[in-house]
């Protein structure tokens, strides 16, 4: 009933006890907002509520904190999807977390396992070109700037199953990730369907 909405956070807990058990579980390692993750898992919830089939991508997965509160979702509603996470890790150390961190956070602490979750090490314009060709449900952008947020609207949007979303977390943060986002949907004549989430998070549903 409330899981197209978004509500107030201190009614989370009451009204939406799957996902404040997957915040609990993973705030302290999720570098978005309370809010964001409620916005993903909306548009989890549309996805699953219209029977779309398709995986997971995350590209930036930073401490892993976002790409594990989106298994436990997936895992609590026993969903046929598998996640891809991509991350330049340890080649961008000022930036990114170890990959073997992530790897442990992943597979030890939350017992995810390999086969449904792959943690994909390397610099985006290297790796999202391999990408398995899958239907993709959503796609979590998350990263900046442009150049790092293009491989994925080249490689991985394609993929996208109609109905799907495409989640920009910098879309508000970032000049660049904004300008190249508004280009490209004006190139693929989508006007008008951008939704504005917050201050940084924006996300756009394809047709």
């Amino acid at each position: 009933m409330f899981d197209n909405r978004i509500i107030p956070n201190s009614l989370v807990r009451l009204f939406k006890p799957s996902l404040h058990r997957a915040i609990r579980r993973t705030r302290s390692v999720a570098m978005i907002s309370r809010n964001r993750m409620q916005n993903l898992h909306r548009l989890l919830a549309d996805l699953n509520r219209r029977e779309s089939a398709g995986d997971i991508v995350e590209t930036g997965v930073a401490a892993g904190g976002s790409a594990v509160f989106l298994g436990l979702l997936v895992r609590d509603h026993r969903l046929p999807r598998e996640i891809w996470l991509y991350d330049a890790f340890d080649l961008l150390p000022e930036y990114g977390t170890p990959c073997r961190t992530v790897r442990q956070r992943i597979y030890e602490e939350f017992g995810f396992s390999e086969s449904k979750m792959h943690v994909v090490p390397g610099f985006f314009h290297e790796t999202l070109p391999h990408h398995p060709h899958r239907p993709i449900a959503l796609l979590h952008i998350d990263t900046a700037p442009a150049e790092a947020v293009q491989p994925a609207l080249e490689h991985l949007v394609p993929f996208v199953v109609p109905g799907g979303w495409v989640v920009f977390d910098n879309y508000g943060s970032d000049a660049s990730v904004r300008s190249l986002v508004d280009g490209w949907l004006q190139e693929r004549a989508i006007t008008g369907a951008l939704q504005r989430f917050g201050h940084t998070q924006a996300c756009v549903q394809l047709g």
